[in-house]
Parts: structure tokens; C-alpha cells; sequence
């Protein structure tokens, strides 16, 4: 975790599928005609947000998992209150949804 402070890292774009299986080879598939977002991490976005350091994390209890359609991006091109760029929001007046599968590999 190379961030001075725990935080969400290594959300995966343009995804179609993918694998997460352990060092037996057991796991899941997950598997979209349309592009998703995959994230994979050992600690849920709520116990990254509770610690202010990467030593206060608590010990992995496996992998968390996170699949998304789309999600939007946080900002511009600066810290300091420059919009997220037309082509990275998502509107909120229309409903999105997409369909997709998990099985076991």
C-alpha cells in the first residue's frame, strides 16, 4: 500500500472478465459483455477509511471484492476544486444497470 494514508487503490477499467482464484486455483469468474470495474483488496473501503495508517489496518480476513458498471471519476486536473471532465461523469438523471455472471473456476 504505497499511499501515506489507506485508501481505495487499484480499481481495474474496461474489464470483460476475470479470475480470482486462490493458490489451489479455486475461485471465481466473472464475466460481462459489456465493459465493468473490478477491484480486489484484503480490506473493505470502510476499514480503509477507520485507519489513518497503513499499521492501524486490521489483518486481512481474505479478499473484498468490488464490481461495478461505472463509477464516476472524484475530480479535474487539480486539488484545489476543478470539475470532473465531461467525459468522466455519469448523470444522475437516468438509471444504469448491466448484466453479468459469476461461477466457480
Amino acid at each position: 500500500m504505497p499511499y501515506l494514508r489507506p485508501q481505495e487503490c487499484g480499481n481495474k477499467t474496461d474489464v470483460r472478465y476475470a479470475a480470482l482464484t486462490g493458490e489451489d486455483g479455486r475461485g471465481l469468474r466473472f464475466e460481462s459483455a459489456l465493459p465493468f470495474e473490478l477491484n480486489a483488496l484484503p480490506w473493505s473501503p470502510a476499514e480503509l477509511e477507520a485507519s489513518d495508517h497503513p499499521y492501524k489496518l486490521p489483518p486481512s480476513r481474505g479478499s473484498i471484492v468490488r464490481v461495478n458498471f461505472k463509477q464516476m471519476g472524484v475530480g479535474g486536473d487539480d486539488s484545489w476544486g476543478a470539475p470532473t471532465h465531461e467525459a468522466y461523469t455519469l448523470p444522475a438523471n437516468r438509471p444504469y444497470s448491466f448484466r453479468m455472471t459469476f461461477k466457480p473456476v
